[in-house]
């Protein structure tokens, strides 16, 4: 890495590496947050996702760092490859919520790892960095989120990651306790898939229209009015997130996920404040006086011939949508000995799985359902079903009475009229996630199929996320982790030799 870079005088600068990953300058410090610098990012040999917009990063020209923050372990933010070819000299801070399967795969990289306690600045000469626990009512699965806030003398910046609002910090910017920040840094995660493809996640907005609720203009003003808690008249807004690439299905990037567009949007239509939407390579710098200046960085290469390439495709893809079939993960089965090994595994999580449902808003929901909605409604009212291969499906109802998944020979016409609750995936795919060999984020929508009564953070499938995250389930991202970090290392050995 080279020699400090950064814009003189600026107080602070953040140079947008793609997706959620950001450079932090000040005059004491160069700071790398939640690092994904290759051109795509996955912890598994079984699948990668493509970054959006494309661009290549020349880290050996990137500016020498003092620390690495890391947000939170999902797949996204922290990504073993990058971390592999970062400097072994270079401490890893983490929040105290970080999961202890994570930390301990950073330390089997070679990296120091330092746990912050929340709300204690970390100080690199006159610049303050403090983590945030996100407000309460974030999902489940953000809850280990750390936010940051960042303040160099007269200049202060928050980045909210993917949770909202820290409830204290919010609580102390109105009191005057701490500053009003001069930039906001938002994410967006909508993932608005095109009409006729399938939703890319559970918990993607399902209309496509500029002005539908949900997209567009809404997604604008969920961003926008998210920051506006703890903004200030003066306070500029950066979007970043809903940066890769759908993996299942060829349309392209997401529609609303062009961050440049959404800002331009904003602009034109007077939002206040200022909305910022950086492509790879580009850098905000505050100066005083809330000066804002906005330049490009040379180690950063944006790939715009391909970005329209991406574009275009999408474009296409509007004009003549074609749904694609579900596409597993791991590569199919080549003898039966290996669906009986997996069918086995499966049905042993299928007991947890029968009374956590029956605990949370899927069971609820079901217990609550009558035959006047439901003509068709029996003691079955949850059916699981994993795909096998060449027409075969492993089938199972959750009887309401014994708490029990049961075998089920419900035909796939009937299943939406039977049953008021479903999933469906590749069996193949679910085993690999209870062996451990690649995580519930790497099919949950893409690889998935599901149904439920109330919204989607009512269904199956949100339970899936909590219940076998790697907040809840360690040992399965232990192996995980372990495998990745042995393939890296061993790469690294072979090309050595």
């Amino acid at each position: 890495m080279n020699s400090r870079s950064k814009p003189s005088n600026a107080q602070l600068s953040f140079t947008f590496i793609g997706h959620q990953t950001w450079l932090l300058s000040s005059p004491d410090a160069n700071i790398l947050l939640d690092p994904v610098l290759e051109r795509s990012f996955g912890n598994s040999k079984h699948i990668n996702f493509e970054i959006y917009p494309p661009r290549s990063v020349d880290i050996e020209r990137m500016p020498e760092l003092d620390a690495i923050l890391l947000s939170h372990e999902h797949l996204d933010h922290f990504h073993l490859s990058s971390l592999n070819r970062l400097s072994r000299q270079v401490p890893v801070i983490v929040g105290k919520n970080m999961p202890m399967c994570v930390r301990d795969a950073i330390r089997k990289l070679g990296f120091e790892v330092r746990v912050q306690p929340f709300e204690q600045p970390i100080e690199f000469g006159d610049t303050r960095v403090s983590m945030h626990a996100p407000a309460a009512g974030t999902v489940f699965w953000e809850k280990r989120v750390s936010q940051y806030f960042i303040t160099h003398g007269e200049v202060s910046c928050f980045i909210a990651v993917d949770a909202l609002t820290s409830d204290r910090l919010e609580k102390d910017v109105v009191a005057g306790r701490m500053p009003v920040p001069d930039l906001i840094i938002v994410s967006n995660n909508s993932m608005v898939t095109p009409p006729g493809a399938r939703a890319a996640s559970p918990f993607s907005k399902g209309k496509t229209s500029l002005l539908s609720p949900g997209t567009g203009l809404s997604i604008l003003d969920d961003l926008v009015g998210a920051a506006g808690r703890i903004a200030g008249p003066h306070t500029h807004i950066a979007i970043c997130g809903d940066g890769h690439i759908d993996h299942v299905q060829d349309f392209g990037p997401f529609l609303h996920s062009d961050n440049k567009r959404l800002a331009e949007l904003a602009n034109g239509m007077g939002y206040q404040p200022v909305v910022h939407g950086p492509y790879p390579g580009e850098r905000i710098s505050i100066f005083g006086g809330n000066k804002f200046v906005d330049d490009r960085v040379s180690w950063i290469d944006y790939d715009g011939s391909r970005h329209e390439e991406q574009k275009h495709k999408l474009l296409t893809f509007l004009k003549s949508p074609v749904q694609g079939r579900l596409t597993g993960v791991v590569a199919p089965y080549v003898e039966d000995a290996q669906v009986a090994r997996d069918i086995d595994i499966v049905e042993v999580y299928l007991v947890q799985l029968a009374r956590l449902l029956l605990q949370l808003p899927p069971g609820r929901n079901v217990l609550a359902a009558t035959e006047r909605e439901w003509p068709n409604l029996g003691d079955r009212r949850v059916v699981v079903r994993f795909l096998v291969g060449d027409g075969r499906v492993a089938q199972y109802g959750l009887n309401v009475v014994t708490a029990k998944f049961e075998r089920d020979t419900t035909p796939t016409a009937r299943l939406t009229q039977v049953f008021p609750c479903g999933f469906e995936a590749f069996l193949r795919d679910f085993a690999a996630i209870l062996r451990g060999e690649i995580q519930v984020w790497d099919i949950a929508g893409r690889s998935t199929y599901s149904w439920n009564l109330g919204d989607s953070y009512q269904g199956i499938e949100a339970v899936l996320l909590g219940d076998l995250g790697e907040q809840v389930r360690p040992e399965l991202h232990t192996a995980l982790f372990n495998a990745e970090i042995d393939r890296l290392l061993g790469a690294q050995t072979m090309a050595a030799a």
